[in-house]
């Protein structure tokens, strides 16, 4: 399962736009010719972040929302895909993929119900609904059904996205320093517990600056401080001298 740009034949994305023009892309390689039929079902994607998961995809491999994600379109037996424009939840950058893909045994007689329709047919819709009700009659005629192979879950494919407002330059820029600090935060949080045995990366950087302020302090107070006893002591001394 890849996200790519420019259609099928596009690259693989790390980093998306809202709005932008996004292809979907799921592919099984098999040794064998004519033998297996794919579907792509029961896809969701999540913020990666603990939020719950928004179904695009259901357990029959259908579309449930189809401003997120059409069905999809079977190149072939093997290849499906579809394009579709990236989005991003609220207050979040992150989004991931996860679908599951199911293989069956190909009907010899008729092929794969989801089937790409031949350029004569008009209605890819009417040729999808024609397929499935021959291979039925065909299942109830031998009594059998298609046969599963496999159904398993795929890697899921994240994509950073950045939202109309970070399409500048400045905001960019600001993207990019943000996650680094969080990258550097990430990674001091990771070696806290071992804080007593060894010195913690970047305090050669810290210390030195944390020296120089203490400096100044210490210059801007007095070198000495009187004692309160030494004071009233010394007024003691001077009542004494005036009686």
């Amino acid at each position: 399962y890849d996200i790519l740009s420019d259609g099928p034949n596009g690259i693989p994305l790390k980093y998306g736009k809202v709005g932008e023009t996004v292809y979907h892309k799921w592919t099984c390689v098999s040794e064998l010719t004519d033998v297996y039929c794919m579907r792509v079902h029961s896809c969701t994607v999540y913020d990666g972040q603990g939020g719950p998961p928004v179904t695009v995809l259901d357990v029959n491999g259908c579309s449930v929302d189809g401003v997120i994600l059409q069905n999809l379109d079977y190149i072939d037996d093997l290849t499906a895909g579809k394009p579709a424009q990236v989005f991003k939840f609220a207050d979040k950058a992150g989004l991931y993929f996860n679908c599951q893909i199911e293989l069956t045994i190909k009907d010899k007689q008729f092929g794969c119900s989801n089937a790409t329709a031949p350029s004569s047919y008009n209605d890819q819709n009417a040729y999808t609904r024609l397929i499935k009700r021959n291979i039925k009659a065909a299942t109830l005629q031998n009594h059998s059904r298609p046969i599963a192979v496999a159904d398993f879950d795929l890697p899921e494919r994240g994509l950073i996205v950045f939202g109309l407002e970070d399409g500048n330059e400045e905001g960019l820029a600001k993207i990019r320093t943000t996650r680094m600090l969080l990258t550097l935060s990430h990674k001091t949080e990771r070696q806290k517990p071992a804080l007593q045995q060894e010195q913690p990366i970047g305090t050669d950087l810290f210390f030195p600056l944390f020296e120089i302020a203490f400096s100044i302090v210490n210059l801007s107070k007095p070198k000495f401080r009187r004692d309160d006893n030494e004071v009233l002591e010394e007024q003691k001394q001077t009542n004494k001298s005036t009686k």
